[in-house]
Parts: structure tokens; sequence; C-alpha cells
């Protein structure tokens, strides 16, 4: 999604700051109205992240991703 305005990231050392909604979108995962507002907390071992953002119906909704 690529409006302008809040939007979750995440960091890592060896592929820096990137939009979270572009990784999990490069993974499969289908973000079709989806708008990921902010990341509010990570695991340990930085593979799970929680958050909100508004959903397809408009609606603000927290979401939770693993990433593999």
């Amino acid at each position: 999604n690529k409006e302008s305005g809040p939007a979750a990231f995440i960091w890592d050392a060896t592929n820096g700051m990137r939009e979270l909604a572009q990784v999990l979108t490069d993974l499969g995962v289908d973000l079709t109205n989806w708008r990921l507002l902010k990341a509010c907390a990570i695991s340990a071992d930085g593979l799970t992240i929680t958050g909100y953002g508004t959903n397809p119906s408009g609606n603000q909704e927290a979401w939770i991703a693993t990433i593999p």
C-alpha cells in the first residue's frame, strides 16, 4: 500500500529498515485493502510482530504476523 501517512516498519542488521507490509507481501501474504499503521511489539527472535491497522472494511483492527 503506497498511501502516505503512518506505516509499520521493521529493522534488522542485514536488511535495514523495511516497510512491514512490503515484507509480508513479498512472503505471499495478501494484504489487499489493509493498512498496517503501527507495529507495537516484537518477539525476542524478531519473527513475531503485533500491531494495529485499518482492515479492508475501513475499521481499526489488531494484527499479528509471524515471519518464517
